[in-house]
């Protein structure tokens, strides 16, 4: 009685399409790559913009803040700290610029005794001789707290106005809870960070004029470069106007508008058709039950085929004692397109091995 055990295997495969497959895939993550660079850059520009508003609000507010210095003898921190005041109550530096500039007039009429300059402070209680010596801050302080100081709301009002003109309106909110609270609303200012120095604010302001000056020079250059094109164009527009242009486009421009307004007229009978629209919601709901399916099976696909590379490197590992060579493994081998690729053999080799062991003895 002879004994023979036969077992055959054959595990190979054409590579081509393995290689195709990994082209797409190197294609999808360098679309990724691109991608996420595109998104980078895009965020470096947000930041740079964000950073550049964020220095132009600097230099204008600093700049105003000279510049309105300038034109009403105000020191920079104590406008700084009256900004921040008139903020808190809706009005501006303009208001502030304004009624401060008013101040100094009706101190002028003070000084020459004018009745009613003299009637305003009087009610105030305060003299032209109260003023004499002091800084543009301190007489504004002077009459502001003052003012803040009159319990009654009309004729605080008709005050402020007398001697801060118009504007003196729009700092009432700022004036409303009294002297004290005024100096407290200025002392809050401070706490909140230091107030820009009058070295700084001096070059935002040449900053701000550079920039206006580039604006400028830009502006001339783009009108010298543009200057040739205008007596084309403007022979372009008188002929267009002289033959009757418009006239000549208003049959197409008809047309255009009849279609449109078919269209239209479809889509609306469309819309209509109750039974039409329901089909159409139907149809798209089966693309995307559709569409979820096929995503579950590629995913189900994909952790089976894991599982399986896995079982067949542990086989590997437990009848040959030797691991799986990454290199020839299901998910990462090397194969020129078109050619045969034996996988595992060890892996093969061992199966084998245990299986013909384990098979009866053929009789003859």
């Amino acid at each position: 009685m002879a004994k023979s055990r036969a077992l055959n295997f054959i595990f190979g495969g054409d590579a081509t399409k393995f290689h195709k497959t990994l082209g797409t895939v190197r294609d999808g993550v360098g679309k990724a790559g691109k991608a996420v660079v595109a998104a980078g850059a895009a965020a470096a520009a947000a930041s740079a913009a964000v950073w550049a508003k964020a220095l132009t609000g600097a230099a204008n507010y600093a700049d105003e803040v000279g510049k309105t210095a300038k034109r009403t003898g105000l020191s920079t921190d104590e406008l700084q700290r009256l900004a921040f005041a008139a903020n808190l109550s809706d009005a501006n530096l303009g208001n502030l610029s304004k009624s401060v500039l008013r101040m100094h007039r009706t101190l002028g009429d003070l000084e020459e005794g004018t009745k009613e300059a003299k009637d305003a402070f009087g009610a105030l209680g305060l003299q032209a001789k109260d003023f004499e010596g002091l800084s543009p801050d301190e007489k504004f302080n002077k009459i502001a707290e003052a003012i803040a100081d009159v319990s009654d709301a009309g004729k605080r009002a008709d005050l402020a106005q007398t001697i801060f003109g118009k504007g003196g309106a729009e700092l009432l909110p700022m004036l409303e809870s009294g002297a004290d609270g005024f100096r407290n609303l200025k002392k809050e200012r401070e706490s909140l960070g230091p107030l820009m120095t009058p070295e700084q604010i001096a070059s935002a302001e040449q900053f701000n004029d550079s920039i206006s000056r580039l604006k400028e020079s830009a502006q001339a250059n783009i009108f010298q470069g543009l200057a040739t094109a205008f007596p084309e164009l403007t022979d372009i527009i008188n002929n267009f106007a002289e033959n009757n242009g418009f006239e000549k486009m208003t049959p197409a421009l008809q047309a255009f508008s009849g279609a449109m307004v078919d269209i239209i007229g479809k889509v609306a009978e469309l819309a209509q058709d109750e039974e039409m629209m329901a089909g159409m919601v139907t149809l798209f709901e089966s693309i995307a039950e559709v569409a979820k399916t096929a995503a579950d099976a590629v995913a189900f696909l994909v952790e089976k085929f894991a599982a399986a590379q896995k079982f067949l490197g542990n086989a590997a590992e437990t009848l040959t004692g030797d691991a799986l060579d990454p290199g020839r493994s299901l998910l990462n081998f090397d194969a020129a397109p078109g050619e045969k690729v034996t996988i595992g053999d060890k892996v093969l080799k061992g199966i084998f091995d245990v299986l013909s062991s384990r098979l009866p003895e053929a009789n003859p």
